[in-house]
C-alpha cells in the first residue's frame, strides 16, 4: 500500500505539476501519494507538508471567496429592479392611512394656495 502524504505549494500561485494527473497542486493543498517526485519537491522547497484539516480548512475559504467574487460579478451583469410602489394602483381615490409624519404636513394643491 502506498504512503499518501498531504502537500501545498510553498507559496500562492506556485505552479506545481502533478504527476499523472495533468494538473497542477491547489494553493490550499492535497493529498498526494508519497514518491521520490514529491520528495524532490519537499527537499527543493517548492512544496510544505500540511493536514487533512488545513487542506480542508483552506479550501472552505477558498471557495467561499470563488461564491462571493461570483455573486458580486452577477449583481454587476444584472440591471437594478425598478422600486415597487407602496400604494394599491387598483383605486387611486381611495383614502390611504395616514402616518402622524404625513399628517402634519400641509398638502400642496391648487385649491390650498388660491
Amino acid at each position: 500500500m502506498s504512503k499518501v502524504i498531504y502537500l501545498k505549494p510553498a507559496r500562492p500561485g506556485l505552479n506545481v505539476p502533478v504527476v499523472g494527473e495533468n494538473t497542477r497542486l491547489p494553493n490550499y493543498g492535497q493529498p498526494v501519494t508519497d514518491s521520490p517526485y514529491w520528495r524532490r519537491r519537499l527537499r527543493e522547497k517548492s512544496v510544505l507538508r500540511t493536514t487533512p484539516e488545513d487542506i480542508a480548512r483552506e479550501r472552505d475559504a477558498f471557495e467561499a471567496d470563488l461564491a462571493a467574487q461570483a455573486s458580486v460579478a452577477t449583481a454587476a451583469e444584472q440591471p437594478a429592479e425598478p422600486a415597487a410602489e407602496s400604494a394599491p394602483a387598483a383605486d387611486s381615490n381611495a383614502e390611504q392611512p395616514q402616518t402622524a409624519e404625513k399628517a402634519s404636513k400641509p398638502k400642496n394643491s391648487k385649491a390650498a394656495k388660491a
